[in-house]
């Protein structure tokens, strides 16, 4: 059966601050391309059958915005697309599920996927054979990795089966693990793994959560989030046959002789992406800035080494949906140039340049990423950094590893090191930031 997928695009991006403050975190861009259109090429690149529709729920504040970039996505095969206006009075992944359900807007199984995962479009075939093969109620796709220890997450699991969750910090704060009896009577073999990461990206039986979701339970109807609350309820009720009494079974498809169909099984299982695909979430500053840098390659040889770039990952590849980088005018990857225009020898032939930039005598650009219609004055240096649409740097100023989100003003003879300026702000020149955040 066709998958329905529903992208979740309507978070406020906390834990971007201050790069979210004025655009939705779905629209950031990385490697001048909003964060949206990767995910929406994964699934379209996927060769799933996703012909059920793709629901892109969002909210009120961001709904024009996202409804004017999907006018202009390019997309790669013939899914179709919806952005889903949720109101206010269905709050988080849950309200946003249950209000899909209110609208029946929901008609098969479904995949929920965040619109800020960015992973290679051969994981979503295996993930979504395994659920089949496993005959899964519940699936989640988690990748390698170690969290710090407030995000830490212990796993138990016996194969592909999830048994139960621990997080570390509620670990750390009582007398360790604890794992119930009953737990132990039907899997006396349990294997706890520190070494997996959420991707917040599941699979779901549609009669699980239409069940659930239009339940008149009070705690049912108090949950707000998969992650948090969902998927902790559902490991603790796998092995209940009350449970299985009251959600675990779907409604007859015969018009004629309606009636529910009894769920032999409950099954919570996972797929760990393999060690050499790409798979993450981009969640903060840190991680923003660093997937911005894998999207950068040479895009000639170096003249002395004559060393190949490394690929980068699948889900960066360009696509249609791409900006324009004017680099690609005078640089062939594989290829030594040596008709580079003076004006652009002082820019790394690694970095991503979007039109309309104008720049003085004297500055150079380093393995960077920079937007539409930016100004640079004399003799500033850019490195490592990703500079948004509309920006302008007055002369002298050095910015290193920093984000400078759109129509800011870095001020002349400014330095800004580890730093970022949210959108619309303004450094006075001579100012020096170093690990600082500059609202506007």
């Amino acid at each position: 059966m066709a998958f329905q997928v529903v992208v979740l695009a309507g978070g406020r991006g906390q834990m971007l601050y201050p790069l979210a403050n004025h655009t939705p975190k779905a629209l950031l861009p990385i490697g001048n391309k909003p964060m949206l259109a990767y995910i929406l090429e994964t699934l379209d690149r996927s060769g799933e059958d996703f012909s059920r529709g793709i629901l892109i729920a969002t909210n009120d504040q961001y709904y024009t915005e996202i409804s004017e970039f999907l006018s202009r996505y390019i997309q790669l095969n013939s899914n179709t697309y919806n952005v889903i206006n949720v109101p206010e009075e269905f709050p988080g992944t849950l309200g946003t599920l249950r209000y899909l359900f209110s609208q029946k807007l929901i008609t098969s199984d479904i995949m929920v996927v965040s619109c800020d995962l960015l992973v290679d479009h051969t994981i979503i075939p295996d993930f979504i054979k395994q659920f089949r093969i496993e005959n899964s109620s519940f699936s989640m796709l988690l990748h390698n990795g170690t969290a710090a220890n407030e995000e830490m997450q212990i796993f138990g699991v016996n194969e592909n089966r999830v048994l139960t969750i621990f997080d570390w910090i509620n670990i750390s704060d009582s007398d360790g693990l604890v794992l119930p009896k009953r737990l132990l009577q039907k899997c006396p073999q349990i294997e706890l793994r520190n070494d997996m990461i959420s991707s917040y990206c599941y699979l779901f039986k549609k009669w699980l959560l239409n069940n659930i979701l239009t339940s008149d339970d009070d705690k049912i109807e108090m949950m707000l989030d998969i992650k948090e609350d969902l998927v902790p309820f559902l490991l603790k009720k796998q092995f209940s046959s009350l449970f299985l009494h009251q959600f675990a079974y779907e409604e007859d498809s015969d018009e004629e002789e309606p009636g529910k169909i009894p769920i032999k099984t409950f099954k919570i299982t996972f797929y760990l992406c393999p060690e050499d695909a790409f798979c993450r979430r981009v969640q903060l500053i840190k991680q923003y800035l660093e997937t911005n840098m894998l999207k950068l390659r040479p895009l000639a040889n170096d003249e002395k080494k004559k060393q190949e770039a490394k690929p980068i990952p699948m889900v960066l590849e360009s696509t249609g949906n791409n900006a324009r980088n004017i680099l690609n005018n005078y640089y062939r990857a594989g290829k030594i140039t040596n008709n580079i225009p003076p004006e652009m020898k002082s820019i790394s032939n690694d970095s991503i340049i979007a039109e309309n930039i104008v720049m003085g005598q004297k500055s150079s650009i380093t393995k960077s990423i920079i937007g539409k219609d930016v100004t640079i004055g004399k003799g500033c240096k850019i490195v490592q950094s990703v500079i948004m649409d509309h920006v302008i740097i007055e002369d002298e100023s050095n910015i290193n590893n920093s984000i400078i989100c759109s129509r800011a003003v870095v001020g002349s003879k400014s330095k800004v090191l580890n730093s970022q300026l949210a959108h619309g702000s303004r450094t006075e020149p001579g100012t020096m930031l170093k690990e600082e955040i500059r609202l506007g």
